[in-house]
């Protein structure tokens, strides 16, 4: 049997400045597109909010990109919409949503 790495997730302690109603961050996550919509993200994101919750963390937030398509996942996962900013990158400005859980016990199924 081959194994790969089809996608990752790496979260933890809220590194975002402001939204002092979070503790927790989902940094990012990555799935393969050939393995996006068979439940790979929601597996990866419960793997995060497990380990916040090692933590004593019971909320986590998300900055994506607006034009991501993932943002329609982070809502089918019960993220709300708290803010949204514009960014730098690479010289371009852009916008970036920030969508949060404030219990991430509705997660965690």
């Amino acid at each position: 049997m081959k194994e790969e790495i089809i996608g990752f997730a790496t979260g933890g302690h809220k590194k975002s400045q402001g939204y002092n109603d979070f503790q927790g961050e989902l940094y990012a996550i990555y799935i393969l597109e050939e393995f996006q919509g068979m439940a790979v993200g929601k597996k990866l994101l419960n793997r995060i909010v497990e380990y916040l919750k090692t933590l004593q963390i019971n909320s986590m937030l998300v900055l994506v990109l607006k034009e991501n398509p993932a943002v329609q996942f982070y809502h089918a996962m019960g993220a709300q919409k708290i803010d949204s900013i514009t960014i730098t990158i690479a010289g371009e400005k852009v916008q970036e949503e920030v969508y949060g859980w404030n219990n991430l016990e509705i997660l965690h199924k």
